[in-house]
């Protein structure tokens, strides 16, 4: 099965080996996509390539994914709930960078669609995907109720050891995003507790702790936490990349400068392995140089940093750097080039929200303004730069406010999920007590209830014994008595009839014994054999007896008779398919054997000669009947007029 979710395709390309692989060319992607389309016959599997594929472009290549969004919807052979939830998927997809609103919409149609047609995996997606839109639109808490209701899913319909595990990795990122440093370490620990089998994924959740002490400038801790897995087998590059850049930032901020270069230097090396470069390893080196003097080394890495796709560099990122080189300018006596790229550095961030890269950014120009000696433009923007500062904190303050307040109802819920846990613990010893006493209970009943059919079946088999008694005697004496005639009669015509009358009285014994033999049977005590009996009895006689034929008999049921209901409703059958043939002189017959809501249907009908009821009241054909019917409870209806054909109709109770 393709799974699209690892948990969300956004993890699983973040997380997956795949990401080893060098990038396609994109025509050369969708063309292996189509190919891959066309040689899919199952139509789960073709919807989940669909999702996958357009997945995947959503970023770098959107148009193709709302093609797809409407491509899935042309779809033929799948139904239309189906194709408008994958479609609503990849419209999800689509707008989430650009419209999270919009992509949000999408994803909670998505979402009850699935749940319509019960696909746990894609309501689950879509659920995460929920929770990461909301948290880009800063709607923390909402997206942690959303985390909430994606590991409540996972408890109600099960889910991978890996799924839970990146589903808590998420979790305790938004933590750490609102600053709730406190609650993200408990569930990077309650992620340790997962057994996924992999140091890989284990070093990840040590690496996440290690950020989130350093959030919290507990250093030593944060530093300690990684030393096992700098040294461990990890078999994963990019892993090793951001630990060993994380243990060099650890070394600048305890300023440790020659550790810290050593630390970017094999960070630099690991990514050696990498198919696609990591710009900051460099830029994390080459600061590292700069910083220890070793300034040749430094500029060194310059070109190498310069050739970076700048799509793949984030801004932030590119801002630290143009700040590296625009130092560099200055301490090479360039003030125009620093000039041009502290120019080029404010262009970036006045795009972005405020940080105090800006100020980072006027101090870099105020100081190549001094250099060129434009002193009073350089003063200018120094003096701005307290006015932009106090900006900055008392927007940072504000911000901080709002977060103390998501933080403490962050606290507040957790706190009450973990005593609520607590409560359940109580609750459980106390329910397994009782739950013992039901067992024991259930288990006495049982044994009552199971007594009491087994002396039901037995008083049902002794009736069967009785009534085979009974017949077979009738039977058996009519045998004996044409025998006897037989030997007192010479005449050779009479002695035939005798012995045609003995022939038929034993054949009609043997099948009364081959039919209390089948019903007595538990072999035979589901719907599908008896309905295959049944059916199969009426195509020998009206076949036998030249009657045209429709039958209505539900094979398929999945209806289990009781031993005496299944007797008596064959007899009943039996009886009136075998008067129909022998009396009713017809020419076609309907027949009708199925199941309508809480009972069972059995119509008998023919265009025959009819007959009038009252004349034939104690025929013991229709008492037999009668009393068969009663004795299931069924209502009973017989309809026949003289020349207009019979019609029996009974339904039984199940």
């Amino acid at each position: 099965m393709i799974l699209v979710l690892l948990i969300g395709v956004d993890f699983a390309n973040a997380q997956s080996p795949a990401r080893n692989r060098p990038p396609m060319d994109p025509e050369a992607l969708k063309q292996s996509f189509y190919e891959r389309v066309s040689t899919v016959k199952d139509t789960d599997s073709l919807l989940l390539l669909y999702l996958d594929y357009g997945s995947t472009q959503a970023r770098m290549a959107p148009q193709i994914t709302l093609d797809l969004s409407e491509e899935v919807l042309q779809l033929e052979g799948i139904p239309e709930l189906k194709r408008m939830a994958f479609s609503n998927a990849l419209k999800g997809r689509y707008w989430f960078y650009s419209q999270p609103d919009s992509s949000n919409h999408h994803y909670i149609i998505a979402q009850r669609q699935f749940s319509e047609l019960e696909d746990r995996d894609q309501e689950l997606s879509t659920i995460i995907f929920q929770a990461r839109l909301l948290s880009r639109m800063n709607d923390y808490l909402g997206s942690e109720d959303k985390y909430f209701e994606a590991l409540e899913h996972i408890d109600e319909f099960g889910a991978s050891a890996d799924q839970e595990f990146a589903l808590l990795s998420e979790l305790s990122s938004l933590y750490i995003r609102v600053g709730a440093i406190d609650i993200a370490l408990e569930r990077y620990k309650n992620q340790l507790e997962i057994e996924t089998g992999s140091i890989s994924d284990q070093c990840r959740v040590h690496l996440n702790i290690s950020n989130a002490y350093k959030r919290n400038q507990q250093l030593d801790l944060a530093y300690d936490e990684l030393l096992n897995c700098a040294e461990a087998e990890l078999n994963d590059p990019y892993l090793e990349v951001a630990i060993y850049k994380s243990l060099s930032d650890l070394e600048k901020l305890n300023g440790n400068t020659l550790e810290r270069i050593k630390w970017a230097e094999r960070a630099v090396e690991a990514q050696n392995a990498l198919h696609r470069k990591d710009y900051s390893s460099y830029l994390f080196l080459a600061e590292a140089y700069f910083e220890h003097g070793d300034f040749d080394e430094s500029e060194s890495l310059f070109p190498v940093l310069d050739n970076f796709d700048p799509r793949l560099v984030q801004p932030p990122v590119k801002i630290n750097y143009l700040l590296l080189k625009g130092k560099n300018s200055l301490r090479k006596n360039n003030p125009d080039q620093a000039l041009s790229i502290a120019d080029e550095g404010l262009a970036i961030v006045r795009r972005m929200p405020e940080t105090p890269l800006l100020i980072d950014l006027q101090k870099l120009k105020a100081e190549a303004l001094s250099e060129k000696g434009e002193l009073s433009e350089a003063n200018r923007i120094l003096a701005s730069l307290l006015e932009t500062k106090d900006l900055i904190e008392k927007r940072g303050r504000i911000k901080e406010e709002e977060l103390n307040k998501v933080r403490f109802q962050m606290r507040s819920k957790n706190r009450e999920i973990a005593e609520i846990h607590s409560e359940l613990g109580t609750v459980k010893v106390r329910n397994a007590l009782l739950i013992l006493f039901l067992i024991l209970a259930g288990g006495y009943v049982f044994y009552r209830f199971r007594v009491s059919q087994l002396l039901r079946e037995e008083r049902t088999r002794n009736r069967i014994a009785r009534d085979l008694h009974d017949d077979l005697s009738a039977t058996l004496s009519s045998i004996s008595f044409f025998t006897e005639a037989v030997k007192r009669q010479n005449e050779e015509n009479a002695e035939n009839e005798f012995l045609n009358r003995i022939e038929e009285s034993a054949e009609e014994a043997k099948d009364k014994i081959n039919d209390i033999i089948w019903a007595i049977d538990p072999e035979n005590d589901d719907w599908v054999t008896f309905s295959t009996k049944c059916k199969r009895y009426a195509i020998e006689i009206f076949e036998g007896a030249d009657i045209e034929y429709e039958m209505d008999i539900d094979t398929s049921l999945t209806i289990d008779l009781e031993l005496e209901t299944k007797q008596d409703l064959w007899l009943i059958f039996k009886e009136a398919i075998s008067n129909l043939a022998r009396h009713s002189k017809a020419n076609k017959a309907h027949i009708t054997l199925k199941n309508e809501g809480r009972v069972i249907l059995l119509s008998v009908q023919d265009d025959g000669i009819g007959f009038k009821e009252s004349e034939l009241k104690r025929v013991n054909g229709i008492k037999n009947i009668k009393f068969r019917a009663d004795r299931m409870g069924a209502l009973i209806m017989l309809d026949s007029e003289p020349g207009k054909g019979c019609k029996w109709e009974i339904k039984v109770p199940t």
